[in-house]
């Protein structure tokens, strides 16, 4: 992810765009996920490959799959667009 990803997203969001976020999901932090609930985009979509193995045969990244999946979890579910 780019350093000034934030930057960037909070800019675009204050100018009017109409944000879509595309993520796995890895590099969700609790600061990404306040800045997403302070300035929510339009849409969020998240790639769930599933199982383990899938997980790391799709993405062939050496990432474990459950610290994918508890990445989307510092954003609380009443907080989803």
């Amino acid at each position: 992810m780019r350093p000034d990803f934030l930057e960037i997203y909070r800019a675009a969001h204050r100018l009017g765009f109409l944000l879509t976020v595309l993520t796995n999901g890895t590099l969700i932090d609790e600061t990404i996920a306040e800045a997403w609930t302070a300035a929510r985009p339009q849409r969020w979509r998240s790639a769930c490959t599933g199982f383990p193995e899938v997980f790391e045969s799709v993405t062939r990244v050496p990432i474990p799959w459950l610290a994918a999946k508890g990445a989307l979890t510092c954003w609380p579910l009443d907080k989803f667009p």
